[in-house]
């Protein structure tokens, strides 16, 4: 499979879970690191980058609290955040991956929580980011 047929494959997913999905504005998939891998739903190449390090900090930040705060081991499953402008869903659904969903305050929680893994678990091993090699010059 090529990766422009890939990137159709996933783009159309994405596409497909916002449309289906009650209430869901925008998807986003990015590497642990905050990288955009594909995003629907979000204007400009600039805010989906934005939106990916967001996601990233987040989920991160959840784990620290874990540590920090309830003394686990800072392994995070979920994280959701209510705001002024909606929710945030974040996930990982494959390892170095994440799935963010941003929705309206209308949307249930449960729902948009079972849709994402039904999501995750669709795309599989596509979503694994491969990891990124650094070299020094």
């Amino acid at each position: 499979m090529t990766s422009t047929t890939m990137t159709e494959i996933l783009d159309g997913l994405l596409s497909a879970f916002v449309e289906r999905v009650a209430h869901a504005q925008a998807a986003l998939v990015c590497s642990a690191d905050g990288l955009r891998m594909y995003a629907v739903g979000i204007d400009g190449e600039g805010d989906a980058d934005r939106a990916s390090a967001v996601a990233t900090g987040m989920f991160s930040l959840a784990g620290g609290a874990d540590r920090a705060l309830l003394g686990g081991g800072g392994s995070t499953r979920q994280v959701i955040a209510e705001t002024d402008g909606g929710l945030i869903f974040i996930t990982r659904p494959a390892p170095g991956t994440l799935l963010t969903v941003l929705t309206s305050h209308d949307a249930e929680l449960g729902l948009i929580g079972y849709e994402m893994q039904m999501l995750g678990q669709r795309l599989g091993p596509a979503l694994e980011a491969a990891p990124r090699i650094v070299t020094a010059g």
